[in-house]
């Protein structure tokens, strides 16, 4: 039996690149030097999923910001400010 199998959605980041953005984001890091470690981390993720058999192969949504973990910091930002109380822990 054959099976087909592919990644939805994004693979996690590796820590240096989430350092890199850091760095590139407040000015440490220049444009060229952040690319090539995002290039570097697609490399790795395309890899990874050749090793693991993936019929179809993704970038892995590495060039992507965290937009998760920003709009969860306005959450909880806000939830403070306004003294929200929730069942559902946001922290």
């Amino acid at each position: 039996m054959t099976y087909h199998s592919e990644v939805v959605g994004s693979l996690l980041r590796p820590a240096y690149l989430a350092d890199a953005r850091k760095q590139f984001e407040s000015g440490q890091l220049n444009a060229a030097d952040f690319k090539t470690m995002e290039d570097r981390a697609v490399n790795e993720a395309i890899a990874l999923q050749e090793a693991a058999g993936i019929d179809v192969i993704t970038d892995g949504e590495i060039w992507k910001a965290l937009i998760s973990s920003e709009v969860g910091q306005f959450l909880l930002e806000t939830r403070r400010e306004s003294n929200l109380s929730s069942s559902v822990p946001l922290s």
